[in-house]
């Protein structure tokens, strides 16, 4: 059902329990994504043996098809079913990524048999799509519904109160999962496996039931326009200069943020000698600080505008950058005593970017068509975070297989990182120099788009 544009559904103001019993939804996002992102990697890697590009290329295959999450949000901005827009892709999407996990370790299984590598490899890329498939498609609906759930004037701040409950499970949900599985066993894996399918299955179920109003097309504002085909959406998005630079600003920042993803818990098992247990608080470290950082800077900025944040944001990527070359020092010194304190500081680092970057995002976002501008910049995070992990997993792969030094791989992982980031920095310079917020020329005009 084609439907005109409708008003923000939360034109009106909600009560802020509204609002973090959506964030809860995030919650759920944490205890899957730490089981395929950092459990899965670890054990494949450091405790199988098997290649850390070839797990790197796996993990990023869910980002390489990141254009999806444009598509999603440019639909639940012109189609309802049900008379719902945001919620039908949320569930769907959502339902894909949980299907997805008991799959994890049944690969295992397979990689385990003497004669089961062949099918192992084979399930693997089919997890990730499917994972990658369910999170990109419920991705932007779900950012669209958090920033139409308050006024204009408190969507940086909701976005950022939904993102710091995810940094709040990032932190959490790996001390769960290291008292589950305090050393790697298969049986303790399925233990672990069923507890986050639990915990977030329910989560996202909940989380969002109710929160989006039934919609009709006579109840859109008053214009006789049918919505913008998404090409031409796209064609007028992209020929904005702001808009291009904005995008390498989150691109770059992707990569500084991500590319150790699948590397960082073999990088304690291999050089500091780590149990997967504690390798697993590495994400509790770095999260704990991303969401200290996230807290007070949400407070001390909540009533900034959001093209404000510049310089914020400039501080959190020479941050970023500092606290990766402060990682560089420690595989080189191999103090293990180290890692706990520069791990933190990484995330405190990463959370003032973070922080700073949403409430951009929202100024660079079209309130008409906010889902397909959010599916635009999360198409940017999402494929360059996936660009980001495979090149980590490429170096790594380079120092310890062609120079017999994983040491050297793990340094280059950090060192491109570092250099992602003050690319980053350089791109948001120019950015503030043009401008964020659209003018009223700038919007999507039928006039200036060919309809496909």
């Amino acid at each position: 059902m084609e439907i005109t544009q409708s008003p923000p559904a939360a034109a009106t103001k909600v009560e802020s329990p509204r609002l973090l019993k959506i964030g809860t939804f995030h919650l759920g996002s944490a205890l899957s994504d730490i089981l395929i992102s950092g459990i899965w990697n670890r054990i494949l890697i450091a405790d199988m043996g098997l290649s850390a590009a070839l797990v790197a290329l796996l993990s990023a295959l869910r980002y390489l098809i990141a254009p999806l999450t444009v598509w999603s949000g440019h639909r639940s901005d012109t189609k309802t079913f049900l008379g719902k827009r945001r919620l039908p892709y949320i569930y769907l999407g959502r339902l894909l990524t949980w299907l997805s996990l008991p799959l994890l370790p049944l690969s295992i299984m397979q990689f385990a048999k003497p004669d089961g590598a062949a099918i192992g490899w084979a399930l693997s890329p089919f997890i990730f799509l499917l994972y990658g498939i369910g999170t990109l498609i419920s991705g932007s609906p779900f950012l669209a519904l958090v920033r139409e759930s308050v006024p204009e004037t408190r969507q940086s701040l909701a976005v950022i109160v939904v993102q710091t409950f995810l940094l709040a499970g990032f932190a959490l949900a790996p001390i769960l999962y290291s008292l589950l599985m305090p050393d790697y066993t298969l049986e303790a894996f399925w233990r672990v496996v069923w507890v986050g399918m639990g915990g977030a299955g329910f989560l996202w179920f909940v989380s969002v039931w109710g929160e989006e109003r039934t919609r009709r097309a006579s109840a859109s504002p008053a214009t006789d326009e049918r919505p913008f085909p998404l090409g031409a959406l796209m064609r007028q998005a992209w020929g904005q200069q702001n808009t291009r630079l904005f995008f390498g600003v989150l691109a770059l920042g992707s990569i500084a943020l991500f590319a150790q993803d699948a590397v960082l818990e073999p990088f304690g098992a291999e050089l500091f000698g780590l149990s997967i247990g504690e390798t697993t608080r590495f994400n509790s470290y770095y999260g704990t600080g991303l969401l200290l950082a996230m807290v007070v800077g949400g407070l001390t900025t909540r009533r900034w505008l959001p093209q404000q944040y510049t310089r914020i944001t400039l501080i959190g990527l020479v941050a970023v950058a500092a606290s990766l070359l402060a990682l560089i020092g420690t595989a080189m010194v191999g103090e293990a005593r180290w890692l706990i304190p520069v791990l933190f500081l990484f995330g405190v680092a990463s959370g003032i970017y973070t922080f700073g970057g949403i409430s951009l995002m929202m100024a660079m976002t079209d309130e008409h068509y906010a889902g397909a501008y959010l599916g635009i910049w999360s198409m940017a995070q999402f494929v360059f975070r996936g660009v980001g992990i495979a090149l980590g997993g490429f170096l790594l792969t380079v120092g310890k297989s062609w120079w017999a030094m994983p040491r050297l791989g793990y340094t280059m992982v950090f060192a491109l990182e570092a250099g992602a980031a003050l690319a980053a920095a350089l791109l948001l310079w120019r950015v503030s120099r043009i401008g964020y917020l659209f003018t009223p020329s700038e919007r999507p005009s039928r006039g200036t788009m060919m309809v496909e």
